[in-house]
Parts: structure tokens; C-alpha cells; sequence
């Protein structure tokens, strides 16, 4: 209920203190934005066609994180980072960093960071069948959830520190933050179409 002044106080959530923390990351990271528009008709057309067909049905999210990665893995430059001041490191594996709509024991929906791991050697149905059970797996007992709940606790100065030495070795990079990323966020934007473009650190978002 609102207070007498008109308004309502809620506390910060702390886990949205590691969003602020990826936008000053990426607010200092040199980016390129470029928009290209996709006819997906058919996609959608096919994916209401397999409905019926198939337990919980196609997601779309799953079908672009199939696209990017068999496209990243196709021209492997997209997913080059640097190591130091004379070294690329390009990867095998295209590590996809996507969000799933996952409930918390009380109902609430809420966003959580998910990594397909390998998705450029698996097959659409593997990436959607992945997606699905992770969406459905217990919130409290996620890997990525307890880790970040620990980095929360940290003092903002920790947590850059912390940063810091993530962003310095590839390997650390696609281990905690995958190698590439899909926003997703028009998702959860209701019916309208939506986009959202926030910085980003990864070198193809």
C-alpha cells in the first residue's frame, strides 16, 4: 500500500547490483551496433506447425542461439578475444550466454543468466530440449544462482577486482560469461514487439 506521501519503498534487490556491474563493463568496451532485419515467418509458421508435436513446443529463443551458434561457429572470428597485447584466442566451442524466465519457490518469475555450452555441435531439438529442462530445474539448487549469490555479497571494490581478473584470461570469460550472447529481453516484454540493446562486454551480443 502507498505511504502517506504518495509513494512505495521496496528494497534493492542485490542481485541486480551484477547488472550494474556488466553495464559499466560494457559502457567501457568498444562496440560496433549493427541492425539486420530477418524475414522469420517461416520459422514461426514451422514452429507452430511442431506444437502439437513436440512436449512444450519449439522456443524461439532456442531456434536463434541454434542460428548464431552454427553462424559464430561458420566464421569463428566473431568469438575471437584478446589475450594481452599481441595474442587472439578463438575458440572451438561456441558458448551461447542467454536468459531463461525461471519461478522462485513463492511464483515469481524472474530472469536468470543461462550458458549453452557447445551449441554449435548440437542440433536444434538438443538446444531446445536443454533449454526447456533448465527453465524447469530448481531455482534455489542452480550453479550460476549460488555463485552469483555469493558474488553479490561482495563490496562493490571486491566485486570489480573480481572483474578484473575474469576479463584478462579468455578462458575465464567463457567459462563464467560464455563466448557470445542473445538478448532476449522482448520475451518478457508482453505482446508488443520489444527490443533492448544494453551494453555488453562479449565481443558478438
Amino acid at each position: 500500500m502507498p505511504d502517506a506521501a504518495g509513494y512505495v519503498q521496496l528494497p534493492w534487490p542485490r542481485i541486480r547490483e551484477l547488472v550494474t556491474d556488466t553495464l559499466t563493463i560494457g559502457h567501457k568496451t568498444h562496440a560496433a551496433v549493427g541492425l539486420v532485419e530477418f524475414d522469420v515467418s517461416r520459422p514461426l509458421a514451422l514452429i507452430g506447425d511442431y506444437k502439437e508435436q513436440i512436449p512444450g513446443g519449439v522456443s524461439f529463443t532456442a531456434y536463434i542461439v541454434y542460428c548464431l551458434a552454427r553462424t559464430v561457429g561458420k566464421h569463428t572470428m566473431l568469438h575471437a578475444y584478446r589475450k594481452g597485447r599481441k595474442k587472439l584466442v578463438v575458440f572451438d566451442d561456441v558458448d551461447v550466454n542467454t536468459v531463461l524466465e525461471k519461478a522462485k519457490p513463492d511464483g515469481t518469475l524472474i530472469p536468470v543468466l543461462y550458458i549453452v555450452r557447445g551449441a554449435n555441435h548440437k542440433s536444434l531439438a538438443e538446444i531446445n530440449h536443454e533449454i526447456r529442462q533448465a527453465s524447469l530445474s530448481d531455482l534455489y539448487n542452480d550453479a550460476g544462482v549460488r555463485r552469483r549469490r555469493r558474488i553479490v555479497r561482495l563490496p562493490r571494490a571486491l566485486r570489480a577486482l573480481l572483474w578484473w581478473w575474469t576479463l584478462r584470461d579468455p578462458a575465464r570469460i567463457k567459462q563464467n560469461c560464455g563466448t557470445v550472447a542473445v538478448s532476449n529481453v522482448g520475451a518478457f516484454a508482453g505482446q508488443r514487439p520489444a527490443w533492448g540493446f544494453g551494453p555488453a562486454f562479449l565481443t558478438t551480443s
